[in-house]
């Protein structure tokens, strides 16, 4: 259906969620880890780990997806796509590059209710940055987009969930029979603390998740890796790296609680029924840059 060679992308998202609840605004603060206590389950490690060794990375993408990787290369760090300004930007850190298929692969540490819809996303955005100026549509690659998740995505006990584009008329799926290529997979593999209920007769695929959920070392490959873990995690250098990445992350939460705060007061002003109290107390701005940015609202506030 598709070659063998591939794009294959980390994706390393780093911040905090927030909502407001009975008009308040709240901020979820995932607690950044000590380096020393870091395990492959997190971001950081994960992505030092799986671009470390290329041969290791390969084993890895062929256990998840049960199929034989190639000729695949890592090609630049960092790498962003943001094909439009106002969209939501998606940052992935190494991008492993072949011919015509792209796989995303990114750990899911919290249970969100978005999490299928995440994935459409990402899936988007790849199939957007694949299609360069001059290019037919028949030269997308394909796409893999593989969630990592640390609980069972959809509560049923499975090891492995496969979404896939399937054709269908009156009733019946005619996919194979017309030789359809919906153009992308989406994998979703359960690493739980709960060891699922059934598996797929994949040893390897068991013991993969095995060690992400329990450190549990039990063939050549999770050996491979938790020797990396170990290696990292007294690397003087990556430590540094971590720990000016911390400081970054700390600047990103106080820049996105302003801008949240900000928010929060302009629609209560645009409102026009709330008190300055009740607005400081909401928001968590200051009489003073509330009033200043009233004085700025002045043409669209009551």
């Amino acid at each position: 259906m598709y070659k063998e060679n591939a794009y294959f992308f980390f994706s390393i998202f780093w911040g905090t969620s927030a909502f407001l609840s009975n008009n308040k605004y709240e901020e979820v603060v995932v607690p950044v880890k000590q380096f020393k206590n870091l395990t492959i389950q997190d971001d950081f490690m994960f992505a030092k780990v799986m671009t470390a060794n290329l041969e290791l990375t390969k084993k890895a993408i062929e256990v998840i997806t049960g199929r034989k990787v190639e000729d695949i290369q890592f090609h630049k760090a960092q790498y962003t796509t943001n094909p439009y300004i106002e969209a939501k930007g998606t940052r992935f850190d190494v991008l492993l590059e072949g011919d015509d298929v792209r796989y995303d692969i990114e750990m899911q540490v919290r249970k969100q209710n978005d999490l299928t819809q995440r994935n459409t996303y990402y899936t988007s955005m790849l199939v957007v940055d694949s299609l360069r100026k001059g290019m037919s549509y028949k030269e997308l690659p394909h796409i893999f987009v593989i969630f990592i998740c640390i609980f069972d995505p959809f509560d049923v006990g499975k090891e492995r969930y496969i979404a896939s584009e399937r054709l269908c008329s009156e009733g019946k799926d005619i996919t194979d029979e017309v030789n359809y290529n919906g153009g992308y997979d989406k994998i979703y593999l359960n690493a739980g603390s709960v060891k699922p209920t059934h598996t797929e007769g994949n040893k390897d695929l068991t013991n993969f998740l095995e060690y992400i959920r329990n450190n549990v070392i039990s063939d050549e490959l999770t050996e491979e890796m938790n020797n990396l873990v170990e290696n990292t995690r007294i690397n003087a250098e990556v430590e540094l790296e971590y720990m000016t990445l911390e400081e970054k992350l700390n600047e990103f939460k106080a820049e996105g609680k302003q801008e949240q705060a900000i928010e929060t007061a302009t629609k209560m002003l645009l409102d026009g029924n709330y008190s300055m109290n009740q607005i400081i107390k909401l928001s968590s701005l200051s009489e003073k840059e509330i009033e200043e940015l009233r004085l700025k609202l002045k043409d669209r506030v009551s």
